[in-house]
């Protein structure tokens, strides 16, 4: 009979570790969704339409700023 209660408790210990673990996997999926996409900083970043320049992100739009691209 002790042996029959241990396993039974055992079992129990394990379903909730599990259930414990989807949960907190399903909130962690939940949360990566809902976060917004990183946004780059200010900085110097290559020129999609010409290798050999870097153009000038202010951290909210492309500005009109322009370098040659050093390698």
């Amino acid at each position: 009979m002790v042996v029959f209660e241990l396993v039974l408790v055992t079992l129990l210990v394990i379903a909730v570790v599990v259930v414990g673990l989807a949960v907190v996997n399903a909130r962690s999926r939940s949360q990566r969704q809902t976060l917004p996409p990183p946004v780059a900083g200010p900085g110097w970043y290559p020129d999609p339409t010409n290798p050999n320049i870097v153009r000038w992100f202010d951290g909210h739009q492309w500005t009109q700023q322009t370098q040659q691209r050093l390698y």
